[in-house]
C-alpha cells in the first residue's frame, strides 16, 4: 500500500512539472489594473532668468493587452487609460516583448522591453498661474511623444487557459510642451517635459 502511494505521488509530481514546463504557443488577451507615477520637469524663463522644478503626477490606470506566446517569450500590444480629474486626459498605446524564464513550476519570471506613445492633455490652462495675473493665448498643455523602457515581473499559470501576472514598467519619453505666459508686458516661457513613467500592475490573461 505504501509503495503504491509513493509511486502515485511521484507520477503526480512529474505530470504537474510537465504541464508547468510545457512550451507556450498561444494567443492571449488580458486586462491590467495598476498605478502610474509620472515625473515632469518644468522650467520657466524670461529675459535671461530661469527657474526650474519637478513635479509628479500619479494615479490609477486600466489597460487591455493582446499578444502571442512563443517558447521563450511573448509579444503584445497594449492600450491604457488613466484615471484623471478635471479637464485632463491621459492615455498610452504601445508594444512590448517579454523574455520568459521557463522552469518546472507554475511561476514564470520575465524581463522585457516596451515602446509606444504617451499623451497627457490638460485644457483650461494652469489655474494657479491665471490667478496670479498671468495670461496666455494657449489654454491646453499637450505632453505627447514617444516612449520606450523596460519591463519585469512574474506570471502564474492557473491552468492552460488562464494566467495571473504582476509586474513593473519604467519608461522614458520625449513628451514635452511649451507655453508662453504674459504679465505686465513680460513674456515668460514655460517648458514642461515628461522624464519617466513608472507603472506597477497586476493582471489576468486568457490564453486561446
Amino acid at each position: 500500500m505504501k509503495k503504491s502511494l509513493i509511486v502515485a505521488s511521484l507520477l503526480a509530481v512529474v505530470a504537474t512539472s510537465a504541464v508547468a514546463s510545457e512550451p507556450r504557443d498561444k494567443w492571449f488577451g488580458g486586462l491590467e489594473l495598476g498605478n502610474t507615477s509620472i515625473n515632469v520637469d518644468m522650467t520657466a524663463s524670461a529675459t535671461g532668468t530661469s527657474a526650474g522644478t519637478s513635479t509628479s503626477i500619479s494615479g490609477g490606470f486600466q489597460a487591455i493587452k493582446i499578444g502571442k506566446y512563443f517558447e521563450y517569450g511573448r509579444v503584445y500590444v497594449t492600450y491604457a487609460n488613466y484615471n484623471t480629474t478635471g479637464n485632463t486626459d491621459m492615455s498610452s498605446f504601445g508594444a512590448g516583448y517579454d523574455y520568459l524564464i521557463n522552469n518546472s513550476t507554475n511561476w514564470t519570471p520575465f524581463i522585457g522591453a516596451n515602446i509606444g506613445s504617451f499623451s497627457y492633455k490638460e485644457s483650461g490652462g494652469i489655474a494657479s498661474a491665471s490667478s496670479a495675473g498671468f495670461t496666455t493665448t494657449k489654454d491646453t498643455i499637450d505632453l505627447s511623444g514617444a516612449s520606450f523602457g523596460a519591463n519585469a515581473g512574474v506570471l502564474y499559470s492557473i491552468n492552460s487557459n488562464f494566467d495571473l501576472e504582476a509586474g513593473l514598467r519604467i519608461s522614458t519619453t520625449s513628451a514635452s510642451d511649451n507655453m508662453t505666459w504674459t504679465k505686465n508686458g513680460i513674456d515668460v516661457n514655460l517648458e514642461s517635459k515628461v522624464n519617466t513613467i513608472s507603472q506597477i500592475y497586476i493582471g489576468a490573461n486568457y490564453n486561446f
